[in-house]
């Protein structure tokens, strides 16, 4: 019996160091990759809605941008706690992530300062279509020949925005010298 427990307690020493290597020697803890997978499709959801936010603002949908500033919010938000994620330099086989998560930080920065451009314009062109036409009434209201001289280039503004030709865009900006203040 003494050889036999004796070889009972080696077998199970061996068994627990095994485990113990096999814990402490895998590259990926799997619910830190979980996690990681969590991340990422965060990532891919809130970059989603701020793309369908910009293409909504820029069709003039968009209301307001509440929505837009949130998911901004939260894709920068994902994507450090991705970052916090990665243990860098501990595990070799995440080189090329940590590598790509940088790359993807970059160009992330640089769509991000394009669709904060991209949705100023939007409000310009919206606050421009929204107002000038009062603007022009409020101008007629003073002077009616200039009111309607400008209505008739506000009309031919819209139209080229719709139908873009030289010919046009010549003889308006002709007509918006000549009904400007000198």
């Amino acid at each position: 019996m003494g050889r036999s427990a004796l070889l009972h307690y080696l077998l199970l020493a061996a068994t627990a160091l095994i485990v113990f290597l096999f814990l402490h020697t895998r590259a990926e803890d799997v619910a830190v990759h979980h996690q990681r997978l969590e991340q990422l499709r965060g990532i891919r959801h809130a970059e989603g809605e701020l793309d369908r936010d910009v293409l909504l603002a820029s069709f003039f949908i968009l209301a307001q941008y509440d929505g837009f500033i949130e998911n901004r919010r939260q894709l920068r938000e994902r994507l450090q706690r991705l970052e916090a994620l990665i243990p860098h330099g501990r595990i070799p086989e995440l080189a090329p992530l940590v590598e790509q998560l940088r790359s993807y930080r970059g160009a992330l920065q640089q769509k991000l300062r394009l669709l904060e451009h991209i949705k100023s314009r939007a409000a310009v062109v919206r606050n421009g279509l929204l107002y000038l036409p009062l603007a022009v009434a409020e101008a007629g209201e003073s002077d009616p020949s200039l009111g309607m001289r400008l209505g008739r280039l506000l009309s031919q503004l819209y139209l080229y925005t719709q139908f873009p030709d030289a010919q046009p865009l010549t003889a308006m900006e002709s007509e918006a010298k000549a009904v400007s203040p000198r």
